[in-house]
Formats: C-alpha cells, sequence, structure tokens
C-alpha cells in the first residue's frame, strides 16, 4: 500500500516540476526518489523533535523537509536549488492539505 501512495507523491512531484520546468517531466526514478527523500527526511525529522518541540516541530520539520527536497531536486532534476526548493515547499504543502483532508473525512 505505501508503494501507491509513494507512487501518487511522485506523480504530484513530477507535475509540479513539469510546470515550473515548463512542460519537461523528469524521469521515473528521479521523481519517486525525490518524493522518498522529501517524505522521509520530514517525517524523521518530525518524529525526532515531537517529544521536544510538540507542534513547533511538525513545523520545522517541513521546513526542513522542503530544504532536503529541494536540494534532492535540484541535484536529480537540475533545477536550481531556489525554483527545487519552491518545487518542494508546494509538495509538502499539497501533503499537508491532503492529510488534513482525509483527517477530516474519516473523523466522526
Amino acid at each position: 500500500m505505501w508503494f501507491l501512495w509513494l507512487l501518487l507523491d511522485a506523480t504530484v512531484l513530477g507535475v509540479i516540476i513539469a510546470a515550473m520546468e515548463e512542460g519537461d517531466f523528469p524521469d521515473w526514478w528521479r521523481v519517486i526518489v525525490c518524493a522518498f527523500g522529501t517524505a522521509f527526511a520530514t517525517i524523521g525529522i518530525a518524529m525526532a523533535l515531537a517529544p521536544i518541540a510538540g507542534t513547533l516541530g511538525a513545523w520545522v520539520s517541513l521546513f526542513f523537509g522542503a530544504l532536503v527536497g529541494g536540494l534532492l531536486i535540484s541535484a536529480l532534476c537540475s533545477m536550481s536549488v531556489k525554483r527545487a526548493s519552491i518545487a518542494a515547499g508546494i509538495f509538502l504543502a499539497y501533503k499537508v492539505v491532503f492529510s488534513l483532508v482525509v483527517i477530516f473525512m474519516f473523523s466522526n
């Protein structure tokens, strides 16, 4: 099941990158590695900071996740770091909104 979520994330990230690069969709393996690395960095930092910082740790993890994602996208998809970080930030904003929609849909 996690692989389907990874493919959905890779598709969304690929569309964001393609829109920013004016139609050039990167290779699938590059987008999958970028999506996995961004999500892994965000989740790892959030789990490490949760006992210490609480809710603030979640926001800090999103910032560092966007930074790590920007570096990955920049390295693998040959974008500037600034544009790649913007793409990663948009991707993480999508993930937050999508997660909140799913939580509210299934809450009683």
